[in-house]
């Protein structure tokens, strides 16, 4: 028999092997099996019973195997004295591999057990996904309105491009008195929050959410007969709700921060062509309006805030380059 525990006791040994004596010699001669693991605490050493250079070694430790003798009785082996005796011996390396594969699945099951024993955890699950379809059906009413040229735009300040610059026109004086325009760069700030757009990341989020929720579901007969890869991903599974909810979270704040005024008006100056940026301004006044603006709203909203940023410049004029 293999026991698929850690043995953390003298007396667990005890209850588990019978036929333990403390006052045999073991050789490798009479190897049968390994029985069991144990890891003691410090005030529960045990001498080594492994027959070294004639006689019972005697050494105190705290971790090792419990062997069983041909004759049916057991010892304890310290750990150094099966490393140096009975790792040469094949039975013992299939037996040492059996007994540690037993012991993860034991502590697999009794992980998933108590993780499944949340009576809450269904219905937490249940709440974060029904959070992350309203974030998700928000962000594609959102960007319904948005030209393509934005939303390349902005995946690309998700890669990490958020920068947002223009170019203003200033007005110098060259030789003989005429007057010309340079063209300077100017940065106007970084847009906050694009991660809140990734459709693909919120999808993501929703498939993982949905696995942790079949997890959810599994019944102590499934536990048992399962295998040591089943038993991991349920875990995994069940352990990713705290990361999803840590996620969800955050993208929740960063759409918060994405529909901050400041924001949003920095993604006028975010794309070039006249046409696209008047759709690109008709969405963001839809944002901040609440309503659908006229075309005549939109052209001037767009003169204000141009001339607006120029005049806070001293500049002539402005584009996107």
């Amino acid at each position: 028999m293999i026991v698929s525990q850690i043995a953390r006791t003298p007396g667990e040994v005890q209850a588990q092997c019978p036929t333990l004596d403390m006052t045999c010699v073991f050789d490798t001669k009479e190897y049968a099996q390994a029985v069991l693991k144990y890891q003691f605490g410090k005030a529960d050493l045990v001498p080594c019973q492994m027959k070294k250079n004639g006689e019972r070694c005697g050494r105190n430790h705290a971790s090792g195997w419990a062997v069983r003798r041909r004759d049916g009785r057991i010892a304890y082996v310290g750990e150094g004295c099966a490393r140096e005796n009975l790792k040469a011996l094949k039975k013992f390396r299939m037996d040492a591999r059996g007994i540690a594969a037993q012991i993860r699945l034991s502590e697999l099951r009794t992980r998933l057990t108590v993780a499944l024993s949340d009576a809450c955890l269904s219905q937490r699950i249940s709440a974060l996904s029904a959070r992350l379809a309203r974030l998700h059906e928000r962000i594609v009413a959102i960007q319904r309105w948005w030209p393509l040229s934005l939303k390349k735009r902005i995946a690309g300040m998700h890669q990490g491009t958020p920068e947002v610059t223009v170019e203003l026109a200033f007005a110098e004086q060259a030789e003989g008195g005429t007057e010309i325009f340079k063209w300077r760069l100017h940065r106007l700030g970084a847009v906050v929050g694009v991660e809140a757009m990734d459709l693909r990341a919120i999808r993501a989020l929703s498939n993982r959410l949905d696995a942790a929720a079949a997890a959810a579901t599994v019944r102590e007969v499934d536990i048992t007969p399962a295998s040591e890869a089943k038993l991991k991903r349920w875990l995994a599974e069940l352990s990713d709700v705290a990361v999803c909810e840590s996620t969800l979270n955050r993208l929740e704040d960063a759409l918060a921060s994405f529909l901050a005024p400041c924001n949003l008006k920095l993604l006028y100056w975010t794309v070039r062509g006249r046409r696209e940026q008047l759709y690109t301004l008709a969405g963001i006044l839809r944002l901040l309006l609440g309503m659908c603006p006229t075309e005549a709203q939109v052209r001037e909203a767009g003169a204000i805030w141009k001339r607006t940023l120029c005049t806070a410049h001293d500049a002539r004029d402005l584009r996107v380059p």
